[in-house]
């Protein structure tokens, strides 16, 4: 994305909320390009969470690129509770597909890779960001 080179550049994005803490004012995004989450911090935003924004919660906001990370800002609920759950799925899918034992590896390890059976059959086209 070319956009994540420049230093003042603003996106709109719609997300869903993967995390929020009321007490820090603090929330955690996935974003509807599927790119890195982003982060969200109320109060430096000039904002209060007032017992809003729970995971589940679809929102907008716009996206900047902070030193090579993704920040919310002017977060704004568009529905509640549409993806009410998500976590606990995205839990569960991780446990299946194994990707729970790839968190448990130290760093510097090499990890091994299977794509499943229906993935390498299929040819993939890789998009730059």
């Amino acid at each position: 994305m070319v956009c994540s080179l420049l230093k003042d550049c603003t996106i709109k994005m719609m997300g869903v909320v993967l995390w929020s803490d009321l007490n820090d004012q603090k929330a955690v995004f996935w974003c509807e390009d599927q790119g890195d989450l982003a982060f969200y911090d109320a109060t430096a935003d000039g904002h209060h969470l007032q017992g809003q924004m729970n995971a589940g919660d679809m929102v907008s906001f716009d996206l900047t690129f902070e030193r090579k990370m993704r920040r919310a800002h002017n977060a704004q609920i568009v529905e509640q509770k549409v993806c009410h759950g998500l976590q606990d799925q995205l839990r569960e899918s991780a446990a299946q597909s194994g990707t729970d034992q790839v968190a448990e590896k130290r760093s510097g390890e090499v990890v091994q890779l299977h794509p499943s059976p229906a993935h390498a059959a299929s040819p993939r086209r890789v998009r730059n960001r």
